[in-house]
């Protein structure tokens, strides 16, 4: 891969090993500030969040009807979460979200691993709060798991019109996640704007 420019870098999950070559790539974003990993925030939608967010769609602005307009991205039925900690210390993580009606069942919510932190219960405009045990090494990896769907399943054929042919599947709206470590305090990091 070669010569790709962007506002924030071109981020490549090597899985091929010393047999790819990348070469005149604008680099992307540097990692945290290890003072900032004890208490932040990711504005997700917003410039500066690709570092954090795997499989998830596009940035957008929701209107009022999800509860408020704000820049956000879809998730998919399985989205990650990149999130830098401080190692050692436990972290209170909280995703701003509205969930579909169709997105919830049973096994919706924020995973480590394959252990649920915590449950996505209801749909609507939430907080989802889940504590994150000391992690040896940084970032920590959370999946964001619901039932995906399509808007373009949810309308009978006779009532589509332009607006309701989006035949994405899609997950959940995330607005921002936060993490504070434990003994955190004051106002978080501006982890978008690095500030």
């Amino acid at each position: 891969m070669t010569g790709n420019q962007g506002p924030e870098g071109l981020l490549v999950e090597n899985r091929a090993g010393e047999r790819t070559i990348l070469l005149a790539n604008e680099p992307p974003q540097g990692p945290l500030p290890e003072t900032a990993r004890r208490n932040y925030r990711v504005i997700v939608g917003e410039p500066g969040d690709t570092a954090f967010v795997r499989r998830f769609h596009g940035r957008e602005r929701t209107t009022a009807s999800f509860g408020k307009e704000a820049p956000m991205r879809w998730s998919t039925g399985e989205s990650r979460l990149i999130l830098p900690v401080p190692p050692g210390r436990r972290c209170l993580v909280t995703v701003e979200l509205f969930v579909p009606g169709p997105a919830v069942d049973e096994q919706a919510g924020l995973y480590l691993g394959e252990k649920r932190l915590a449950a996505i219960g209801s749909p609507g405009l939430q907080d989802l709060r889940a504590e994150v045990p000391a992690q040896d090494a940084s970032p920590v990896t959370l999946s964001l798991r619901c039932r995906e769907w399509s808007p373009a399943d949810s309308v009978p054929p006779e009532g589509r019109d332009l607006r309701t042919l989006d035949a994405r599947r899609l997950g959940v709206v995330v607005y921002s996640v936060t993490v504070a470590a434990e003994g955190a305090s004051g106002e978080p990091f501006d982890a978008n704007r690095r500030r």
